[in-house]
């Protein structure tokens, strides 16, 4: 009888702990989804207004493919490490501003500096250098040449004569 009894108490022991050994406490943490941008518009800024410019009409890229390939070049960037004192060659004002957007919501913005240092500005103070390779990337994603992205000032302007364009040899 007395065995009975223990094997009756063993088993009500066992039993439960066999049922709750398969239950045990994973850890799930959930990894945010990846968010790719989906445009990015593009404005040139003139920082030195004596130096007047052909027109350059903002552009809204749109095509996932190429706007995600950009925004993952400027995170690959190299960065930048400046000293107290920099000599840079001749810097003409013009900037690039690139928004990056998934929506209506602003993910990422960032400066291109395609003259003197040449560097590129990620958020508020993420400094990275501005490399040939992306450089090109940047020209042909927004569909225009190396010149027009750094053009010749139109020096024939002045505050009582409209800027002209030059005109074509012929």
């Amino acid at each position: 009888m007395k065995q009975h009894i223990h094997s009756i108490i063993f088993a009500s022991l066992i039993i439960p702990l066999f049922l709750l050994s398969g239950c045990s406490t994973a850890q799930v943490t959930s990894v945010p989804p990846r968010r790719e941008p989906t445009a990015v518009q593009v404005i040139r800024v003139n920082r030195i207004p004596f130096n007047h410019y052909l027109p350059f009409p903002t552009r809204t890229i749109t095509d996932p493919r190429a706007v995600q390939r950009l925004f993952d070049a400027v995170q690959a960037l190299p960065r930048l490490s400046l000293p107290h004192v920099i000599n840079c060659p001749v810097d003409l004002g013009l900037e690039f501003h690139q928004i990056f957007s998934q929506g209506n919501a602003i993910m990422q913005k960032v400066i291109i500096y395609p003259e003197g240092c040449r560097q590129v500005l990620i958020g508020e103070g993420e400094h990275r250098v501005l490399t040939e390779p992306f450089f090109h990337l940047f020209v042909q994603t927004i569909g225009i040449t190396e010149s027009e992205l750094v053009p010749i000032p139109l020096y024939s302007c002045t505050p009582h004569s409209p800027c002209l364009s030059p005109t074509p040899s012929p």
